[in-house]
């Protein structure tokens, strides 16, 4: 099963192919944004940032289901 997380790109993973995810804070002109920073299995790293309409913690909260 796949989980989309930007629908603007098409981006999508399986959750069983995660190795680990957090949550990050970061400072920028529009004021806080937080980051969902995915290590997949083959070491490759995913940053998404929040939307209001499809916040961080509502994809971490998926993709925790999903496995």
């Amino acid at each position: 099963m796949m989980i989309l997380l930007d629908p603007g790109s098409g981006l999508a993973v399986n959750p069983q192919d995660i190795s680990t995810m957090r949550i990050d804070q970061v400072q920028s002109y529009e004021g806080v944004v937080l980051l969902l920073q995915i290590r997949m299995r083959t070491g490759e790293q995913l940053t998404i940032s929040g939307h209001r309409d499809r916040p961080v913690s509502l994809l971490h909260k998926q993709l925790l289901e999903a496995k």
